[in-house]
């Protein structure tokens, strides 16, 4: 599809501008993206409110998002469209194989899948799946990648933001989210690592060729912990995620990226993972382009590109359930109407004005010229005027008919010929009788023998100048020189010869 049509079917059927909003125990952080350009916002939650990623105090919860949404627009009533990225403590996922077979075949055998593999109780349970690679085990096997979540943990928080005017279109969670923000890692099996150190624990994630392949999480046992006891989780967690990587692909990772909001601390923590494991901790592409996004923007960020894909293309793994994204087409469908709604009252409006506009303009030119004519007509040059426009008249009223005459005239030279040629040199005319054209013309010659007069009148038959050929056996004569003598009738069809 090129530009242009994008362009024309945007403007027809806009798609809403979607953020990401990340979700923690101590703050809302809220990205959104619009022509390359982004605009983020951030409140602190009070204590309390979120506690290990679960929601305590729902009322806390659902203020602390009304003035969120105040801070973002201005427009109490207007609904905002956000992916939201969930804490990973309660978020499983799991890479598992597949055979490759039909498209119409995948989403049943990955169904089962999620089943046979899901951590919690599955009915109580939102989860979902997306391809993420391939490999030549046993013929060819897809990579998909499952993930679940307790379904009132998502049910809670979406309670929320529906009652404060945000219209949730996905719900992932930070793995999902980073990947996005290594989209310029090669697409050839290279693999990265993003360490991220936040408020609720440290979170490992390992991309390969753009995708999630494992995430790991590891909580904070206490409120606070000491820096050794950090560095010793660091190294013994770190050695954990490559021996992972070394087992599943034989190899080290390519890339070894890091994310802290205190920049002394990332760079102590870069020195351990250095000092210790050899690798060098690099910046995340998506800083080469956004060089000024804070890290902790990183997961709001990755959520808002997700907002940029169009609905209908976007394939990856949501945790809600069917009736928020139902929701969401509903909204969509209400905003289709009132867009085309206002498009019908603008052009009827328009249309109006410019009818309107006409129609005073030919009332007012209708009765000047009136006016010019009633002066006119009784002028001598008027009275000129009607009687060569009755000579004109009568001059065309002849040349029409001499037209139609014209058509109605038959080329006889025409006729003649065909006549000729069907009837073949031993068929001798004597007479051509045409009283009308509406009449059967009469023939009567002389030929060789009966069948040489059968065979012109099966040409006559046939050809497509004539119908009703009659040729009476009975009126046929044998002369004494063996000729046969003859009469013949038939109609020309209407517009031959012409």
């Amino acid at each position: 599809m090129n530009f242009n049509t994008k362009r024309i079917l945007n403007i027809l059927n806009p798609q809403p501008v979607i953020g990401g909003l990340e979700i923690s125990n101590a703050a809302l952080r809220f990205l959104v993206i619009k022509k390359d350009k982004m605009n983020s916002i951030s409140i602190e939650l009070a204590s309390g409110i979120i506690e290990d990623g679960l929601l305590k105090d729902k009322e806390g919860f659902r203020k602390a998002l009304l003035n969120f949404h105040s801070r973002i627009t201005k427009r109490l009533g207007k609904k905002i469209y956000v992916i939201i990225n969930i804490p990973s403590n309660y978020v499983y996922s799991q890479v598992f194989n597949t055979p490759a077979m039909a498209k119409e075949n995948i989403e049943e055998a990955a169904k089962l899948n999620l089943q046979m593999i899901s951590p919690i109780e599955f009915s109580k349970a939102y989860s979902d799946w997306h391809i993420v690679g391939e490999n030549q085990i046993e013929g060819g096997q897809l990579e998909i990648l499952g993930v679940f979540v307790q379904a009132q943990i998502v049910d809670e928080y979406i309670e929320c933001f529906k009652e404060a005017n945000f219209v949730v279109v996905a719900v992932e969670f930070a793995g999902l989210s980073l990947a996005r923000l290594a989209n310029q890692l090669d697409k050839n099996g290279k693999i990265g690592i993003m360490l991220r150190l936040d408020s609720l624990g440290l979170n490992f994630c390992v991309f390969r060729n753009n995708n999630l392949y494992f995430n790991h999480f590891i909580a904070w046992q206490k409120d606070k912990i000491s820096f050794e006891n950090l560095k010793d989780i660091v190294i013994r967690e770190t050695q954990k995620v490559l021996n992972f990587i070394a087992s599943h692909w034989s190899t080290r990772a390519d890339n070894f990226w890091f994310s802290v909001s205190d920049p002394i601390l990332e760079k102590k923590i870069s020195q351990i993972i250095n000092e210790n494991f050899g690798i060098e901790i690099k910046k995340m592409p998506v800083l080469e382009k956004f060089p000024s996004l804070p890290s902790k923007f990183f997961i709001a960020f990755g959520s808002a590109q997700r907002g940029l894909i169009s609905r209908s293309q976007d394939i990856i793994s949501s945790l809600m359930g069917l009736g928020t994204e139902e929701e969401f087409r509903e909204h969509q469908i209400i905003m289709f109407v009132k867009i085309w709604r206002n498009i019908f009252l603008v052009t009827t409006t328009f249309f109006l004005i410019v009818f309107g506009g006409i129609d005073l303009f030919l009332v007012k030119n209708g009765k000047s010229l009136q006016a010019q004519s009633i002066n006119f007509s009784q002028t001598s040059e008027a009275k000129e005027v009607v009687l060569m426009s009755n000579e004109i008249k009568t001059f065309n009223d002849k040349v029409d008919a001499a037209l139609a005459l014209k058509k109605q005239k038959i080329s006889w030279s025409d006729f003649l010929t065909k006549i000729k040629d069907l009837a073949g040199p031993d068929v001798i005319f004597k007479r051509i009788y045409v009283q009308s054209l509406e009449t059967p013309v009469s023939i009567s010659g002389a030929a060789g023998g009966e069948n040489t007069l059968l065979e012109f009148k099966k040409r006559m038959e046939e050809d497509g100048s004539f119908e009703s050929v009659s040729l009476p056996l009975s009126g046929l004569i044998t002369t004494n020189n063996g000729s046969v003598e003859f009469n013949m009738t038939f109609k020309i069809k209407k517009d031959a010869f012409r």
